[in-house]
This record gives C-alpha cells, structure tokens and sequence, in this order.
C-alpha cells in the first residue's frame, strides 16, 4: 500500500508498471503516444532533458527463485525513443546467476562469469513501431544456444515465461461512473476492463458461479445498506445491472445502476475486480496471466462511506493471498484496517520519488496500539525509514 502527500510521487510509481505493461503488449511508440509522448513520462532534472528511460522489476519466489527484468529507451532526435538495452536475469538458491542481455548492436549472457555472444540482434522497428522482445524469449535465445535440453534450465525458462505473463497481465483499475451507470453492451466477461465498461459482463458471469455469487451477494449486504441481492439481464444487446433491497413491511424493490450513488458505483466496482472470474489466454489477448498477478487501485476510498471501509480492508487482505494487491491511499480510516507491514511510505526528495517501509518508531509506535496509524497520518504525518528507501519514478 503506498501512503504519500500530494504530489509524492504514487501515481507515478503505478504509471511507470502500467507503462512497462503497455510497452511489453502494445509496443513502445503506443505506450508513449498514450501518454503524449517521452516529455510527459521523462523525469525531470535541473540539467535538462532526460537522455534515457529506464524501468525494471525484480521477483523472488517463496522459494528463493530470484527472476528480474528490466529494458532502457534511449532518446534519439526525430525519432523520440528507440530500445537501447533488454536484460532478464535468474538465479536459483546455491547457484549462478544467469544474466541475457540483448542491446542495440548484440545479444550476449553472462554465465559462471563468462561472457558470450548469443546472436546478432533483432531489428528492433517493425514499420515504425518499436517492439519489446519478451523476458522467456531473451531467455530461450541463450539456453537453446549453448544449453540444449539442460534439463537444469527448465526452470530458467519456466520461471521468465511467468514473469512475461505476470508483467503483462497486472491491471490497474480508475472505473468510470459514466461507464458504471449506463447499461453495457453485452461483452466479454475476462478481464474485467479497467474503466469498469464490462461490468455488467463481469457481474452476470460472477452470478453463474454458486460459490463467487454467494460471496459477492454477502460482500455487497455489508457495504450497501439493505442490498438482499443483485441480477443481471438483457435488454436487447445490452447488459443491465439492478440492486434488490427490502423494504419494511412491504415489497421487495429493485434499482438499476443508473440510480445509485457514487459510493455504491465504486464498491461494486472494486467487488468486481477482485472476484472476477478466471479466463484462458485466448479470452485475455494481451493479457495472458490468469489470473492476474496485480491488481492495482488508486484510492479505493473514494466516495466510499469511511464506516464501510473495514468491509473493503478485510477483504484486500484476503484476497491478497490469491494474487497481488497494490493501494494507493489518503485515508486515516482505511490505513487503520490494513497490516503495517504493508504500508510504503512515498515522499519526495529533491525531485525524486523515493518509497520505504515505514519508519521504526512510527511502526513500534502502531504496534504497541499507543497511536493507531491514522491517528499518526492526522497529527504528524507517516514517514519512511530512510535506509531502506528506494528512488522510484520522478
């Protein structure tokens, strides 16, 4: 969970995975396109224009498993950023790391300390588009050139395949009211979209599912005063959504989604994405890990009635034992439902976002119940313990 001021910088820290996402499925000129261009996403520096962009992740296992990625975009006069460098690194416990690195003019691996040229490089430009190679095929390209059937490396390419897919398949939710309201077009029902358009899909196919629809009709009861049960039905080719809600001594009732609040929009939203169903590759082009591996949410308290966001805490935290959450948040309510060993502490320093855990005291201070965490965010604000921070996007 990344907890920061105003301008701190947590938006971009999610914008920069979004951006490797977009890179990896829609290739580099249309994620810069997307956001106006390499000026917009650049980081900003006293010295001028930045010359290179670079992003990486690193993984590592419950077993030890240690996968990284990371790629550089090079700026270059009329044509705006080209692909200067891919690396994928792996290494299991007790052993070697192997590290493939393809650039501009080679493609090489480094293994046991030596050094050797796997094959000349990929045209990086198709037509006028730049294109990413993916972290398994870097990897493959070396393991089939000097280690053949190693049944050792199995696992080498195993491990990178999942963390494409992962890197492919995070998804970063900002539902549109509008969207939410209006009826939807009945459509596919994987992965629930970002801006929330198919979620008349998502709910009808969650609805189908004995187990998932008694968990979203309990779930919903919580959060939504005197909500009995949700249906989904057709009208012609669209989907619309209604909320059923007893009325005393009289009848039950129903209300489309056009007639409810904001709060309500955005909680069935936020249901949605963290029930919604499991789907193959072929129903996720773009978007192979199923299901995903990140979900991501940008102050999922908005409009949300601060009693209910105990309802919403507790179930990020169980859900994140299925698949990766990411938060980010203003709210003293909703930081006091969530474990502290979670919190990331996001401020600027000098123009550089940097992130930390949260500070020791801070965090002892918690602990011991003497503050709870968003009394501390009210009266002194949360701060990192800088020793552990690290910069993060500008």
């Amino acid at each position: 969970m990344l907890v920061g001021p105003n301008g701190s910088g947590k938006s971009n820290v999610l914008d920069a995975l979004r951006f490797m996402r977009d890179c990896l499925t829609r290739g580099v000129d249309q994620a810069l396109l997307d956001r106006g261009g390499g000026k917009n996403i650049a980081h900003w520096s006293p010295q001028g224009a930045v010359a290179a962009i670079s992003l990486g992740v690193t993984c590592v296992t419950d077993d030890g498993v240690v996968m990284a990625y990371d790629f550089i975009l090079a700026a270059e006069e009329r044509v705006g950023f080209r692909i200067e460098q891919e690396e994928v690194r792996f290494q299991m416990p007790g052993q070697s790391e192997l590290q493939v690195v393809q650039t501009s003019d080679e493609h090489w691996m480094v293994w046991n300390g030596e050094r050797r040229l796997v094959q000349a490089p990929r045209n990086r430009r198709k037509g006028a588009v730049n294109y990413l190679t993916y972290p398994d095929s870097l990897m493959n390209e070396a393991l089939d050139a000097f280690f053949p059937g190693a049944e050792e490396y199995a696992a080498a390419h195993f491990a990178t395949y999942g963390l494409g897919d992962y890197l492919t398949g995070t998804l970063f939710y900002a539902p549109v009211q509008g969207a939410l309201r209006d009826p939807q077009s009945a459509t596919n029902s994987v992965p629930f979209e970002e801006e929330g358009r198919n979620l008349g899909a998502v709910l009808q196919e969650l609805l189908t599912d004995p187990v998932a629809a008694y968990e979203l009709r309990l779930v919903l009861a919580r959060l939504v005063a005197g909500v009995t049960n949700i249906s989904v039905e057709s009208a012609g080719s669209y989907l619309v959504t209604y909320l059923h809600y007893a009325t005393p001594g009289g009848p039950m009732r129903r209300a489309d989604l056009g007639q409810e609040s904001d709060g309500t929009l955005r909680a069935l939203a936020i249901l949605a994405a963290l029930f919604q169903p499991e789907g193959t590759t072929e129903e996720m082009p773009g978007l192979g890990y199923n299901p995903p591996g990140l979900l991501a949410f940008e102050e999922p308290e908005l409009h949300i009635h601060p009693g209910m966001l105990a309802v919403l805490a507790e179930l990020f935290v169980s859900e994140s034992a299925r698949k990766q959450i990411l938060l980010t948040t203003h709210s003293p309510e909703l930081l006091d439902y969530l474990p502290l060993e979670s919190f990331l502490i996001v401020e600027k320093v000098e123009g550089e976002t940097r992130i930390g855990p949260l500070a020791a005291d801070q965090f002892e201070t918690a602990r011991r119940e003497l503050f709870t965490p968003g009394e501390l965010l009210r009266s002194e604000g949360l701060h990192r313990e800088e020793a552990s921070a690290s910069p993060a996007a500008g």
